[in-house]
């Protein structure tokens, strides 16, 4: 995938350090006012990808950073973890280099296909009645989603406060949000090597899904039947961004990664 980075040495992306009562103590230099910007064409229909990154990561290269993004396809949180993650092993290879803060934000967009303003006007002219009839008809009498069915896998840290009564098992010691974050990240990518494209290919998704549960989801729902599935859930019954995700996915979709008072967690959609 092509990508664009700003011209090496422009002003316009340096970075000053934070802007603290200390910081202000003595003159530093500040981000330059300059523009630095490149036109691009951008097809309608087609999906595109933003990511910033802090200098941490400037061991990573751009192939790995287009690596992360179409792997995790949709799912910022991950590609973003992918490449903190990238950076670091990167650091760790090179002898005597301190580990680096690494911090990462993307942003997954695609363009709306333009409508044919004028040919819809014309055929709505022609029979307005027609029109409306079809329209009626394409809109859903109930739009909101009343239930869904969902199976997630939840990872754990140490250090969570939050008193959970669907805990599964013990959380080892010293485990922290970082390495929970890396094993839910672990398995995305072993649910993405799922052949696409098959028949059979929602099928084989959820097995995986649950088999995967089983052997690394820290709730225990992983215990609840072959589907290792949380059940129905209702509007309002979990709320936050846990809900608005679940209600939000499609039917087989799997969700980003999200991080909540429970821990780390993924969900796949049922029904």
């Amino acid at each position: 995938a092509a990508i664009w980075t700003p011209a090496v040495g422009s002003r316009a992306v340096e970075a000053s350090q934070a802007m603290g009562l200390r910081d202000l103590k003595r003159p530093r230099k500040l981000v330059g006012l300059e523009v630095v910007c490149e036109v691009a064409r951008f097809e309608p229909g087609s999906s595109h990808c933003l990511v910033l990154v802090t200098d941490g990561a400037h061991q990573v290269t751009e192939d790995q950073i287009s690596d992360a993004v179409s792997q995790n396809k949709g799912r910022p949180k991950a590609a973003c973890l992918q490449i903190a993650e990238t950076a670091i092993q990167q650091t760790k290879l090179t002898a005597g280099v301190a580990m680096p803060a690494v911090g990462a934000i993307a942003a997954y967009f695609t363009l709306d296909e333009p409508e044919d303003s004028a040919a819809a006007a014309a055929q709505e002219e022609a029979d307005p009645k027609k029109r409306k009839a079809e329209t009626a008809l394409a809109t859903p009498t109930n739009a909101i989603t009343q239930r869904v069915r969902i199976s997630i896998i939840l990872i754990k840290w140490e250090s969570l406060a939050t008193p959970d009564p669907m805990v599964r098992r013990p959380i080892p010691k010293g485990k922290t949000q970082v390495d929970a974050e890396k094993e839910l990240l672990k398995v995305l990518q072993i649910l993405d090597q799922v052949p696409q494209g098959t028949p059979d290919y929602g099928k084989k998704l959820t097995a995986k899904f649950a088999e995967l549960a089983k052997k690394h989801s820290d709730c225990k729902s992983a215990d609840s039947g072959a589907l290792a599935d949380l059940g129905w859930i209702h509007p309002g019954e979990w709320g936050g961004e846990f809900e608005v995700v679940a209600f939000d996915l499609p039917v087989g979709g799997i969700s980003d990664v999200l991080v909540t008072p429970r821990g780390v967690l993924i969900i796949h959609r049922l029904a």
